[in-house]
């Protein structure tokens, strides 16, 4: 039922504001002996027909290809399908050491949805490939600034797996411990790591969406309490679905089973939740006891996007509450309440 990762080329892709360090990470990254023992093919998005970002990365031994024509939408995607074919060619032709990962740095405007849309819709890709984590660097300087006036920044930050708070060594700690309040507050979903010079550890980076440690904080509702500073709202608590307000136009909500439910039925009923956000779905993270599993199934959405299941290797503690965690946009509590009743109703239908 679920599909296997053993074969097919993790993806990780790194996203981010201008100039919040996402080449200053990757460079650190592939100068690392890490680089010399797994290699690595490298797309880089640019805006322009130039690619910069290519140039400041240099000479790398490994496979890359600028992926030039703006943002991450319709040009995007006529160019990414095509480049991982090319690459995967001369991946078996031997023109190159099989690259075991792939990493998409994608240009600071973009927000990541068609990428990842190339990994769930084309059946060529999906079959070689699987999206491995979504990591977003966060300038510690401009970060607060930046998701104020761009929200293009704020969909980034959704996006992630991994937050990386960049320059941190440039702001005082109570600035800082404010820009990882509101980052927490936007994406409950994700961990948030502070990192100097684009040093960080490789283990640290990849194997986010599959790995049971990178979700214990994630379905911990405790984590999703909110800190009384001037731009949230404090949470609200309806039953067992809590709902977060934080930066006016986002909300989280969380949905619980304490039984184990049918796959099939969370899937029939993130269709009707999925139907109704669309685009203001931000992100939809689910760990879920199953009946089809004895082991904890994951599952992750975006926009219209329902990634496949993962099935874990082990639960982490004793609870095995099914957890679904939505951060929308632009979406009315009370129609999200509805909607979300109306999911739980789909579910235990099938009880």
């Amino acid at each position: 039922m679920t599909t296997t990762s053993k074969a097919r080329i993790p993806v990780t892709l790194l996203t981010g504001f201008l100039g919040s360090g996402k080449t200053t990470l990757l460079n650190q990254l592939l100068q690392s002996d890490w680089a010399h023992g797994e290699p690595v093919a490298l797309l880089i998005n640019e805006f322009g027909s130039v690619g910069l970002d290519q140039q400041l990365i240099g000479e790398t031994g490994f496979p890359m290809a600028l992926l030039a024509g703006g943002c991450v939408c319709c040009a995007m995607q006529n160019t990414l399908l095509p480049t991982l074919k090319n690459l995967w060619m001369e991946r078996n032709s031997g023109k190159f050491k099989p690259y075991q990962r792939i990493i998409i740095e994608t240009t600071g405007l973009a927000d990541p949805t068609s990428i990842l849309a190339t990994f769930v819709q084309a059946k060529w890709a999906a079959e070689r490939h699987y999206i491995d984590g979504v990591i977003t660097t966060v300038d510690a300087v401009f970060g607060m600034h930046q998701l104020n006036e761009h929200f293009e920044a704020v969909q980034q930050v959704t996006r992630a797996d991994k937050l990386l708070i960049t320059k941190a060594d440039l702001v005082d700690s109570a600035n800082l411990k404010i820009l990882q309040q509101r980052l927490q507050a936007l994406n409950p979903l994700a961990i948030i790591q502070t990192v100097q010079h684009g040093q960080i550890e490789p283990d640290q980076l990849f194997n986010l969406r599959k790995t049971i440690t990178s979700l214990v904080s994630a379905f911990n509702p405790p984590a999703l309490k909110l800190l009384n500073i001037d731009y949230k709202l404090p949470i609200l608590y309806l039953n067992d679905k809590a709902s977060i307000k934080t930066d006016k136009r986002i909300q989280s909500f969380i949905v619980q089973f304490d039984q184990p439910v049918d796959l099939e039925r969370i899937k029939l009923g993130l269709s009707v939740v999925m139907g109704f956000c669309d685009q203001h779905l931000l992100r939809m993270k689910a760990i879920l006891h199953t009946v089809q599993y004895a082991n904890p199934v994951v599952l992750h959405a975006v926009q219209h996007l329902l990634f496949p299941e993962q099935v874990l290797e082990h639960w982490s503690k004793a609870d095995q509450t099914s957890r679904v965690v939505f951060i929308t946009a632009d979406r009315e509590e009370r129609a999200m309440e509805g909607v979300l009743q109306e999911f739980r109703a789909v579910i235990e239908r099938g009880a």
